[in-house]
């Protein structure tokens, strides 16, 4: 009888133990893979000033080398820059292709898009196709512009003023060129009413004026 109770004894000790080593082996496979898991990403933030010594690569598509290169990289299929002002509008500057590969300018809080840019604009037919000089002066093809509005192009260069079908006005186009046949006004691209030849005197222009 003594000996039926020891080795039940024997045989409950060796139970526990063995089921201690299971539960000491779980936790420690439990940890091995806690601790091989990656970290879910989450947002960090920063209560002080951050300097980056180098280059920074923001998007979600960013890969590593990315920031290699000086400034900053915005990478991704629509990459923009948002200026979210507490106290006034807002605006986008962006670039992608959804829209015809253009960078642009918009207006959040309007819904419009006043400047853009889009993508073959400068090949070198279109260098310096707008220019803002030192003076205040705007170039159009023109780097340096002398005057407040100097346009400059390798053939003919010309203003157009376009006037829309608005409140049922007629659709109207105006050119204005010159070039080396003179200065002229152009309406609708197929007739010149108005043309100043080269080297006509002043008096003679206005000879041709009171004929008119």
């Amino acid at each position: 009888m003594h000996q039926q109770a020891e080795g039940a004894q024997l045989r409950d000790g060796g139970a526990v133990t063995r089921l201690e080593r299971l539960s000491v082996t779980a936790l420690t496979t439990l940890a091995t893979m806690l601790a091989l898991t990656p970290p879910l990403p989450a947002e960090q933030v920063f209560n002080e000033d951050v300097i980056v010594d180098g280059g920074l690569c923001a998007g979600y598509e960013c890969a590593s080398g990315d920031a290699n290169t000086f400034g900053i990289h915005v990478k991704s299929d629509l990459p923009m820059i948002t200026f979210e002002d507490s106290n006034g509008p807002d605006w986008e500057v962006s670039a992608d292709s959804s829209g015809g590969n253009i960078f642009r300018i918009v207006d959040i809080e309007n819904g419009s898009l006043p400047f853009g840019i889009v993508s073959g604009s400068n090949t070198a037919s279109n260098d310096f196709a707008l220019w803002v000089g030192s003076n205040g002066h705007v170039g159009f093809g023109r780097p340096a512009p002398a005057k407040p509005l100097h346009v400059m192009d390798p053939a003919t260069p010309t203003l157009r003023m376009q006037q829309g079908t608005w409140r049922g006005t007629t659709y109207q186009i105006w050119d204005i060129a010159a070039g080396t046949s003179g200065f002229q006004q152009a309406h609708d691209e197929t007739t010149t009413p108005f043309t100043i030849q080269k080297r006509r005197t002043q008096l003679g222009f206005l000879s041709w004026i009171a004929r008119g």
